[in-house]
């Protein structure tokens, strides 16, 4: 790992905007956003952005969710409704991979719950 911090071009570590620490969401409706690409080379492009979820205490290396998308398109994402449980604590890491294949650091982890839905549906038939 020495080499990653001696290493001066890497992209600068982003930030989880969207949810914000301890925040609880409505299942469905999870949106993921991050701070904008930057870099200390002013040439440099956003390439990348990588986010995981993991169940609070889980594995990181194993992610319960992960997705990585090209560029702009990764900055905000919303995480389809079936794909976590409700009622979990979750932690969420995003990171920034520049034009030139460098990685930034993870952000630092967010944390937020999927609110239980107690939306009752009536099947009964009339």
């Amino acid at each position: 790992l020495e080499h990653l911090y001696a290493d001066a071009d890497i992209p600068f570590r982003p930030s989880v905007l969207t949810p914000q620490d301890g925040e609880e969401s409505a299942q469905g409706r999870l949106r993921l956003s991050c701070s904008a690409f930057a870099d200390p080379n002013p040439e440099s492009r956003l390439a990348l952005v990588r986010w995981i979820i993991t169940r609070k205490g889980g594995n990181e290396l194993k992610p319960d969710w992960s997705i990585t998308l090209p560029g702009e398109a990764g900055l905000t994402v919303t995480v389809p409704a079936n794909e976590l449980e409700s009622g979990v604590d979750y932690r969420c890491r995003v990171r920034h991979q520049d034009d030139s294949g460098r990685w930034s650091f993870w952000s630092d982890p967010v944390t937020f719950r999927l609110r239980v839905d107690t939306t009752v549906v009536d099947w009964t038939m009339h």
